[in-house]
């Protein structure tokens, strides 16, 4: 890898920078516990980025809780691989091969620290593994095989979740050796269509799950009970929940995100889509399904959506090459980065204080494909 790590030391990976004005120097709030994050007005993007991959297609990542390592789903000659990075050393020389390259990789979680992981892909599979051996410890398979699943969601006591292209919700509890009747916990019908996008409560009491069919729901996470459902009015393709479960975003397109061989050449091109309401994020209240905002900007089809911590800001991604970020209760555009391709996944730091991208990229053209940028921050202080 050509480029492990650019303009920031590890420092300010551990610590979230914010900017008291724009004349005066940057201070630094220290966020070394785990669990804690940073809040305050975000001015936008420092202008800085930690580039950890700049030759694979990323499909799927997540941070570590202790902000030190990031996981990602790459795509590499004919079969997807699942990478380990270090924030202050780059690629860990930790990969394991995950699935051929024609089932995408759409999610992955760390689970218990970084010793583990889960995967889910579009053979239809979920899988838990050992990361220093490198091997595959559970599995379980949606049946019909080759299903698309999406959504990949954890509980803190480690359950985990994962929708598919039939509508249904499938909660499991990984074992290592176990077979997966013995540990699924729960699996129902959930939408009619394609389900795209799913987030546990913080107390992993209840789910959000979203679909092509247009709606959120809400579900207990149990036995799959029905709570609400709300009428989005565009297709759903990913959600986000605040880490006070307050707040949450719904990625939306005013048409389903699915490429051809002729959408595919548009979408490489830069040229897809177009820019108007219900191509961009809707801000739910979670707990009343209020709308508090309908954000509009992208150009096409936004795939991959991202809330802060403290539920005051999305940042939003999909078939154009740039990550907006915007103030959650009024659509207000604060910053924005230019990618080199279409966005796959993009998320905050546990702490808040940087956006991290995962993106396709053309193959060892040394164009940055995992990135993390650094927020710049007025008035921060540390919560909770």
């Amino acid at each position: 890898m050509r480029a492990a790590i650019r303009l920031l030391s590890a420092f300010m990976f551990i610590t979230a920078v914010a900017s008291a004005c724009a004349s005066s120097q940057p201070s630094r709030i220290e966020v070394r516990q785990t669990g804690a994050y940073v809040t305050g007005e975000v001015a936008g993007f420092t202008g800085q980025m930690i580039v950890l991959n700049d030759e694979d297609n990323i499909q799927a990542f997540d941070v570590s809780a202790d902000l030190r390592t990031v996981v990602a789903t790459r795509h590499v000659a004919t079969f997807y691989d699942w990478s380990l990075y270090g924030v202050s050393t780059g690629r860990m020389g930790a990969d394991g091969v995950l699935c051929h390259s024609e089932f995408d990789p759409n999610g992955v979680v760390f689970y218990k620290g970084t010793s583990q992981i889960v995967t889910i892909s579009h053979d239809g599979i979920a899988r838990l593994w050992d990361v220093p051996k490198q091997k595959e410890l559970w599995r379980h398979r949606v049946d019909p095989y080759k299903k698309r699943l999406a959504g990949l969601t954890l509980a803190a006591d480690g359950r985990i979740a994962f929708c598919d292209a039939d509508g249904f919700i499938t909660v499991a509890k990984p074992e290592p050796g176990a077979g997966q009747e013995q540990t699924l916990v729960a699996h129902w019908k959930a939408h009619d269509g394609e389900c795209r996008g799913l987030t546990f409560t913080p107390d992993g009491g209840y789910l959000y799950s979203g679909g092509w069919d247009k709606t959120v729901a809400v579900w207990d996470a149990d036995d799959g009970t029905l709570g609400r459902r709300i009428d989005v009015g565009f297709f759903v393709n990913g959600l986000a929940l605040d880490r006070r479960g307050k707040r949450l975003a719904v990625a939306t397109s005013i048409e389903r995100p699915e490429l051809n061989f002729e959408i595919g050449t548009k979408v490489k091109a830069n040229e897809y889509g177009t820019r108007e309401t219900g191509n961009g994020v809707t801000v739910l209240d979670a707990d009343t399904g209020d709308v508090i905002s309908v954000i509009s900007g992208p150009r096409g089809p936004v795939t991959a959506v991202a809330i802060s911590p403290d539920g005051r800001y999305v940042a939003a991604g999909g078939w154009e090459f740039a990550g907006r970020l915007y103030d959650a209760a009024d659509g207000r555009k604060v910053g924005e980065v230019v990618t080199s391709r279409p966005i796959q996944a993009l998320k905050f730091m546990p702490n808040g204080g940087s956006l991290v991208i995962g993106s396709w990229t053309p193959p060892y053209s040394g164009d940055p494909s995992l990135i993390i940028y650094p927020l710049a921050f007025r008035d921060a202080k540390l919560a909770p």
